[in-house]
């Protein structure tokens, strides 16, 4: 996010998240052909040494600062604020319950699509076959909503992908009544535009709102509450299904913490505006 500026940042960071799709579906079926041929011991040898060679120079090569221009791009001031001044902002706490909603929908979905696939008499073999449809088109949906929010915004981009990912939801439900192919093609066609937007565009709007409190910190930050919400969604959800004995539940909750996040980014929205209202409105020193 510090080497481009806001209005290419949504394309860049889409093919940054849109690499992290295609590395799982490389090294997938990658360790199992490793682990096939030199036990799950030489595979994590060959998997460390991998991390050596390739993924530690790049980092190294990350170390360097990013042009100015870049860093300085967004309105306002290029010094860099104290960074106590984050957690007194309205918008950086609703970017928190953003980042916390965004991603636990998308991993409830993840954890237990293919249990309940199969709960609707469809074949696992089948279930895992289209759920890696989904995989394979969300390398690709990354890139696009990353070009869409460079022109459209990064929160009418995130809606549009909220929208998606309850569409596949609603494709779930109806399999409960039809197992028709298209109805697994249209779930997994959803999912992957919802996931397109789930992670990337509160990561985007975030680097351009708040990178005058530092890109290190916010990002951390938001990659700590999507860890967060990805381990408490699904296991959410799977206590639901065990309580009621059906995932129906489970999916309104999915459906409210969507909601919720499309809510938190519109408070972001709202806030940082009011705040750049209000800073323009002072008398210049």
């Amino acid at each position: 996010a510090g080497w481009v500026p806001p209005t290419g940042r949504g394309r860049a960071i889409g093919i940054a998240f849109a690499g992290s799709g295609l590395g799982s579906l490389l090294f997938v079926p990658l360790c199992v052909q490793l682990i096939n041929h030199f036990g799950w011991r030489g595979a994590y040898g060959i998997l460390a040494l991998l991390v050596l060679l390739v993924l530690v120079p790049l980092m190294i090569f990350g170390q360097r600062k990013p042009p100015r221009t870049a860093r300085t791009s967004n309105p306002g001031p290029g010094t860099q604020l104290p960074r106590s001044a984050l957690f007194r902002r309205p918008a950086f706490w609703a970017m928190m319950l953003v980042a916390f909603t965004a991603i636990g929908p998308l991993r409830t979905l993840t954890v237990h699509q293919i249990a309940y696939i199969e709960s609707t008499h469809i074949a696992r073999e089948t279930a895992a076959n289209y759920v890696g449809l989904a995989g394979f088109l969300t390398a690709f949906t990354f890139i696009g909503w990353g070009f869409v929010s460079d022109r459209l915004g990064r929160p009418w981009t995130f809606i549009l992908g909220s929208l998606c990912l309850m569409g596949a939801v609603g494709a779930l439900v109806l399999l409960q009544n039809s197992q028709s192919p298209l109805l697994l093609i249209a779930y997994s066609v959803a999912l992957a535009l919802g996931e397109g937007t789930r992670s990337s565009q509160p990561t985007a709007l975030a680097s351009d709102i708040f990178q005058q409190n530092g890109l290190g910190l916010v990002n951390g930050l938001v990659g700590a509450m999507f860890g967060l919400g990805a381990a408490f969604a699904p296991w959410l959800i799977g206590r639901l299904r065990d309580q009621t004995g059906s995932y129906m539940s489970g999916f309104a909750a999915v459906v409210i913490m969507v909601l919720v996040s499309v809510a938190g980014i519109l408070a972001v929205v709202y806030f940082d505006r009011r705040r750049r209202t209000s800073l323009d409105a002072q008398p210049a020193a």
